[in-house]
């Protein structure tokens, strides 16, 4: 399966080809051009029920197979060739809006351990720990760190801090490159969240749910954002690649 095969595989990569809508002229956009319709179908991620009607849509054999020209155009575009690269620790930027509030450096391991005693009873549906912990994401040249831009069910915000993060010595990274990798983080440190009921509407798997418990020995955890194949699975809430913990699924990023 090639790439515009993946970017057709999974609901927030083929919205991404409806925003764009028409390939012609796709595959030269640079980054900025992408930037507006691929934050647009990251804004639209309801990971808390039902896929709506247009994510249902698109779904469809039919209109994947309409989709698949664009998603060909988007795959040899200028714009999305970084989508692959690892991790850029010299670029990292911490965005800060109102409804997040400050980071508590101080804190990280006594938030993971709060967030892990919590996280099986929670309503919550992110599977990222608390928002208290330092999270990051990376800039690119002359556009700014794009948690500005592309933020999961946005709250629209108008005004926000943004801090350069460099980390003290390298860290230990694990790259999220698609949902074998996840899966086998959760397979390590396996945090049991089965009675969340969102994960359910969004997948309808019935079965157990897995996530990774992040301060169980696994001491840095960064997604490349986006990933080619993180793109393409990322559904908010899905199925793992494979099963694992005697059939239970492992709940995506």
């Amino acid at each position: 399966m090639g790439f515009a095969e993946d970017l057709v595989a999974g609901p927030r990569s083929r919205r991404l080809c409806f925003n764009i809508g028409d390939r012609e002229g796709v595959a030269d956009w640079e980054v900025s051009a992408l930037l507006a319709p691929l934050a647009e179908s990251v804004d639209a991620a309801m990971y808390w029920q039902e896929p709506d009607e247009v994510d249902r849509t698109l779904a469809a054999p039919d209109i994947v197979q309409e989709l698949l020209p664009i998603a060909r155009a988007i795959a040899a575009a200028p714009g999305v060739q970084w989508w692959c690269d690892p991790i850029d620790l010299d670029r990292q930027f911490h965005v800060e809006f109102d409804h997040t509030g400050p980071p508590r450096v101080a804190r990280t391991s006594e938030e993971l351990a709060d967030w892990r005693a919590s996280a099986p009873f929670s309503a919550v549906w992110w599977s990222t720990p608390s928002r208290t912990v330092v999270h990051t994401t990376r800039a690119l040249a002359g556009m700014g760190p794009l948690g500005l831009c592309l933020e999961e069910d946005g709250f629209g915000s108008k005004r926000a801090w943004c801090r350069s993060v460099r980390p003290a010595r390298t860290p230990s990274v694990y790259e999220i490159t698609g949902p074998t990798a996840w899966s086998e983080l959760a397979e390590r440190y396996p945090l049991e969240v089965s009675r969340h009921p969102h994960w359910r509407k969004v997948t309808g798997w019935e079965g157990r749910w897995v996530a990774p418990g992040l301060d169980g020995g696994c001491r840095r955890l960064r997604r490349r954002a986006p990933d080619r194949r993180w793109l393409r699975e990322h559904s908010g809430p899905r199925t793992a690649g494979r099963r694992s913990l005697h059939d239970a699924r492992g709940m995506g990023p």
